[in-house]
């Protein structure tokens, strides 16, 4: 099977990304803010399902992910 032609990436789309003001935990190279992303969080017990959001970043020097609450 051949790989896709365009593999999905989540590096920003210009180096000159904005500054989100928060910094690698890593590294503490400044973080590229992504945007927000849903993510589904499983049933457990008698918590019922739930989608919740969560702002993604990244990290141009160390490829590090991070997620914060958007609360």
């Amino acid at each position: 099977m051949a790989a896709p032609a365009n593999p999905p990436t989540f590096a920003p789309e210009t180096p000159s990304a904005p500054a989100s003001g928060r910094r690698c935990s890593s590294c503490t190279n400044p973080l590229v803010p992504l945007g927000p992303r849903p993510f589904r969080t499983a049933a457990v017990g008698e918590l019922p399902e739930a989608v919740v959001t969560l702002e993604l970043f990244f990290c141009s020097q160390c490829g590090k992910v991070e997620f914060y609450s958007t609360r």
